[in-house]
């Protein structure tokens, strides 16, 4: 087998993807999915406490050596916008300190130093501090402080699914153990361009944004709180529970389940044993958002000539949400998104149809159908929807 090499100097993910790409590729077995992944123990990994989040659920963990061949070469790029590469940031972030670059500054009498924070807003504020107190805050960034400031960072979502496959993808997506606020306290002292902001219905910012915006290739991400350690139903398919711990180089798994259905490419709802697909459902940003996230992930996969497999009574459920949301949030669904959902409609009839009985699959149809009928929007969009979302 041929190896992955450990480092690539500073290109850019464009540039080092094809080739590390290739090499994985020679770690595929018959099946498509890497040959070499096992699954091990929680005894076996350096540091449980990366693990503990996840113990409520019945997580399993893998390993992979190509897996983490190419990832951390994946790392080693550059990330737009800075001198630094992805992995040097997210060492900053685990370490729970930015390290030496912007740190510290002396006063004209060299007996106070500059102390960077954000305030709840993301501003940056600049205090004066005593230079002692400044130097030995600087020491526990930089591991001398003991475990106490030590951060976790995981890998998330296209990541990590398609790496199992021998795809590697260049947007890449993190969770910290911390919160953004740390994270961007980190960042900011190293100078690295960062957006911190509020996502959703929160008043407290809960997202970092590293590196230059402008390309396709920053890091962005939230606390694991966000969502990765939410019960099961607030997330969307089992496939996309997956995390890439850079603390034990291994695949955390969180409902057990995600590797099997990504080996046998089937989509199934993220929900857990006692955990109701209305749970599922309500779950969300806005009513009918993961049913359409449903069918894209259909249409993607069939426009690939890779169809999915999927679960009757979930497939059922899915469109008659869909039918229910479209009725009670009919405005909220009625730009791009619900023309992409009901172009996406009619391309899944078929896509389900090894997965569906025949009386299933008539009403699925019957219904997607209907959704169809009713957007003239989806036809607009129809063209730039196969383009666009075959890649995202």
């Amino acid at each position: 087998m041929e190896l992955l090499p450990t480092t690539i100097g500073q290109k850019t993910l464009d540039q080092a993807s094809p080739a590390l790409e290739d090499s994985l590729r020679a770690s595929l077995g018959a099946d498509g999915f890497l040959s070499d992944l096992v699954e091990c123990s929680l005894a076996s990994v350096a540091h449980p406490a990366a693990i503990t989040p996840f113990s409520a659920f019945a997580y399993k963990l893998y390993k992979s050596e190509a897996a983490t061949r190419a990832i951390r070469a994946l790392l080693t790029c550059s990330l737009p916008g800075t001198s630094d590469s992805f992995d040097t940031v997210l060492s900053a972030i685990a370490s729970g300190g930015g390290g030496s670059r912007g740190a510290l500054g002396k006063d004209e009498g060299g007996k106070f130093g500059v102390h960077l924070e954000l305030d709840e807003s993301g501003k940056t504020k600049v205090k004066l501090q005593p230079q002692g107190a400044l130097l030995h805050a600087q020491r526990r960034r930089d591991g001398e402080g003991g475990a106490a400031d030590r951060h976790y960072c995981y890998l998330v979502g296209g990541q990590v699914r398609d790496v199992l496959r021998g795809v590697l993808s260049t947007d890449i997506d993190f969770n910290y153990s911390c919160a953004a606020r740390d994270v961007a306290l980190v960042t900011v002292e190293r100078e690295w361009p960062t957006k911190y902001k509020c996502i959703g219905p929160v008043t407290v910012p809960n997202y970092v944004l590293i590196g230059d915006e402008g390309s396709d290739n920053y890091l962005e991400g939230f606390s694991i709180s966000f969502n990765a350690t939410k019960a099961c139903c607030e997330m969307d398919f089992r496939q996309n529970m997956c995390l890439y711990d850079l603390a034990n180089d291994v695949i955390i798994v969180k409902t057990g389940c995600g590797v099997n259905d990504l080996r046998s490419r089937t989509l199934r709802l993220s929900c857990a044993q006692g955990e109701s697909y209305q749970a599922w459902a309500s779950s969300t940003i806005t009513q009918g958002f993961k049913e359409l996230r449903y069918i894209k992930f259909l249409l993607r996969a069939q426009a690939k000539g890779q169809p999915l497999a999927t679960d009757e009574a979930e497939l059922q459920f899915v469109v008659h949400s869909l039918r229910a949301a479209l009725r009670a949030n009919g405005e909220a669904l009625g730009g791009f998104w619900f023309g992409y959902a009901s172009m996406c409609a009619r391309v899944c009839v078929h896509a389900c149809a090894c997965a569906c009985g025949q009386t299933a699959r008539r009403s699925a149809a019957s219904d997607l159908d209907m959704l169809w009928r009713r957007s003239s929007s989806a036809r607009v969009h129809f063209h730039g929807c196969m383009h666009m979302h075959t890649h995202t």
